[in-house]
């Protein structure tokens, strides 16, 4: 009976980590101030004078709520700034927020309602560093602008929205919606707040980070969500691309894209091998030390185990050929003395 053993000489004895990246863009939070079932939700804003409420209003396409706030005034409350915590930001992040705004023309209008970046130092007030904003908003006015963020020990990045500032006893009022937030990137070339590695082990990912959420994706379908694959390790079922998206519930960031090769392949793992197969991966020529076998015959199959080389009664202790064929993965079967062998190569 013919017995046949296959090896996998790339990943044995160790694994391959892939290092993690920061996308170019990403999102940081985008707000329609309402939820699912059509009903307003207002988090994590804050004012120093007039907590914000929900507005019976809403931008084009942006549903039926909004963001309410009602503006300063020298006699009572000077700025009356919104603002809300831009999470994970950094020194040296260039942030950009967009969104729409109008005023509230029950009230005074002649204010300067628009949206803008700044800084929550020691006090209460944040401090204003660059804004967009109009005299003239009285329909729903789209904004946005962008700030490269230095800071100082114990400064945070915010986002402040403007409702608009009266120098009287009256009152000012805006709505605001579809409030987005972007990180356009750093640059000092920070990295990420998370340890975006991911481990290969064989088929096995693994993402490097701990005490965190996951979140698999599939690279190949447009980065979409792989159901049930939410776990720190994950077994595709099928050879591909895949990455991993890391949150704590604040910041979040997605790594580079591993690939995995060996699904399928039906390659079994062992500690002993007759032959030697290098360099690996290669170029181009493979090279193989055959010892002292006689009427050896070389196979070489392509990832679908189509055969792409054949060789027979090959009586050298070594020999070499060239793999003229794209990169990717091979399985080279080495038969001698009625027993095969098999090996991974991969073709850079």
């Amino acid at each position: 009976m013919k017995t046949v053993v296959k090896l996998n000489l790339l990943l044995i004895g160790f694994n391959l980590i892939f290092n993690g990246n920061i996308h170019a863009q990403t999102q940081i939070f985008n707000e329609s101030f309402e939820t699912t079932n059509n009903t307003p939700i207002i988090n994590n804003w804050s004012s120093v004078c007039y907590t914000p409420t929900s507005g019976n209003d809403a931008a084009p396409n942006g549903g039926n709520w909004s963001l309410y706030a009602i503006g300063g005034n020298l006699q009572g409350c000077f700025p009356g700034f919104v603002s809300k915590v831009i999470p994970c930001a950094k020194n040296g992040d260039i942030i950009q927020i967009e969104g729409w705004a109008r005023v509230d023309t029950n009230y005074d209008i002649d204010n300067l309602i628009g949206i803008g970046l700044g800084t929550l130092g020691s006090g209460a007030i944040p401090t204003l560093s660059k804004f967009d904003a109009s005299l003239t908003a009285l329909n729903w006015t789209y904004f946005t602008t962008i700030d490269t963020f230095s800071l100082v020990p114990g400064e945070i990045p915010v986002v402040i929205l403007l409702p608009g500032e009266t120098t009287s006893v009256g009152s000012c009022a805006a709505f605001f919606d579809l409030i987005k937030v972007s990180n356009l990137g750093n640059i000092y070339g920070a990295v990420s707040p998370f340890n975006l590695n991911v481990t290969v082990n064989e088929t096995m990912l693994t993402a490097n980070d701990t005490n965190v959420y996951y979140q698999w994706l599939n690279c190949d379908n447009n980065y979409s969500i792989i159901q049930g694959g939410t776990n720190q390790t994950y077994s595709p079922a099928s050879n591909g691309n895949y990455a991993v998206e890391i949150s704590n519930g604040n910041c979040i960031d997605t790594s580079a894209c591993v690939n995995i090769s060996a699904i399928g392949l039906g390659v079994n793992y062992s500690n002993h091998s007759t032959f030697t197969i290098y360099p690996n991966p290669t170029a181009d020529r493979v090279n193989l030390t055959l010892g002292n076998h006689q009427k050896v015959s070389i196979k070489v199959y392509n990832i679908n185990e189509q055969l792409i080389f054949q060789t027979d009664n090959i009586n050298t202790t070594t020999y070499q050929f060239e793999l003229n064929q794209p990169a990717g993965v091979y399985i080279i079967e080495v038969t001698a003395d009625h027993k095969s062998q098999r090996y991974k190569l991969i073709k850079e």
